[in-house]
């Protein structure tokens, strides 16, 4: 059974997050309204586009296709981890923290502390060992996916932290690239050397039950050149919205 067993199934939407989503939405907007919060356009139409493409990577139909292939799987797993948080951090601002939570923005050495728990929790992930414990319980892969975005928020934080001088950002953006990176060549390397029948992190009978379960998955795909793309793609994606996300802070 092939890719058609992808178009063959029901357009399943998890309406649960769906709503949670549009209500997170509908309070933003109404914490701006209430405390006057001057924002820019740009803030409002990034965190739309946050929650929006949370949505789509999340909760709608297409998830399902994301786990073609290894290599679609790692660019929704980068969108969820490297392009959600920072807009949605970028969609509010700092005033809204301190008039709403009467806080700062996440320390600086609790982002790296959280930067490398990202980097080493979700290198675990994709470990078959670890995969094949996760895929037994669909609480604790729900849960350990949650964890890996709520550490994906605060490790984002000094990007579009207002607290932070330009070299300390550009200092923490070249520790993130270095930490992050063991993650994306793992991928790399073991496709190159290892060989992805001998030692695949997401191999064949693993991958069905994590993420189609009830499906045989045959596509024509090199899975050498697939695993290998997964590791640039997880790597450019990092690298671009890293740029992009001190380069849009900075516009404000």
């Amino acid at each position: 059974m092939g890719l058609e067993w992808i178009f063959l199934q029901p357009l399943t939407w998890n309406w649960a997050l769906i709503f949670a989503l549009l209500m997170t939405l509908l309070i933003y907007l109404f914490l701006l309204y209430q405390f006057q919060t001057p924002v820019n356009r740009k803030q409002i139409f990034f965190m739309t586009t946050g929650i929006a493409l949370l949505g789509i990577t999340s909760a709608s139909p297409l998830t399902s296709f994301a786990h073609l292939t290894f290599s679609t799987h790692m660019i929704q797993m980068s969108i969820l981890y490297f392009v959600i948080p920072p807009l949605l951090l970028l969609g509010i601002p700092p005033i809204l923290f301190q008039k709403l939570l009467r806080v700062k923005m996440v320390g600086y050495k609790t982002s790296v502390i959280s930067l490398v728990l990202f980097s080493v929790l979700f290198l675990m992930y994709h470990l078959p060992v670890i995969l094949q414990i996760i895929s037994q319980y669909s609480i604790l892969q729900k849960s350990y996916s949650i964890l890996l975005f709520v550490l994906a928020i605060i490790m984002w934080s000094p990007f579009v932290s207002w607290q932070e001088n330009e070299l300390k950002i550009k200092r923490y953006a070249l520790i993130s690239n270095i930490i992050v990176m063991p993650a994306c060549l793992m991928f790399i390397v073991l496709a190159l050397f290892a060989g992805i029948d001998s030692y695949h992190p997401l191999n064949a009978q693993l991958f069905a039950q994590l993420c189609l379960p009830s499906a045989a998955i045959d596509l024509p795909v090199n899975t050498k050149v697939d695993q290998v793309m997964a590791g640039v793609v997880m790597l450019g994606i990092h690298k671009v919205a890293t740029h992009l996300t001190v380069r849009e802070k900075d516009l404000f």
